[in-house]
């Protein structure tokens, strides 16, 4: 199917429509991508506890 697009009525395109699966698959990944910046975040709060 891929990815469909919503126009205004000038003809930008204002918002996609995509398949589920793709977006949960998107989910997934920011999911992940949070989860390693809350990890990063931590490591380099208890590095900087570490160098003080």
């Amino acid at each position: 199917m891929g990815l469909q697009y919503i126009a205004n009525n000038k003809g930008n395109r204002i918002a996609v429509i995509l398949p589920i699966e793709e977006y949960r698959e998107l989910l997934g990944k920011l999911e992940e991508l949070e989860s390693i910046r809350a990890y990063d975040a931590a490591k380099a709060s208890r590095m900087h506890q570490i160098d003080e």
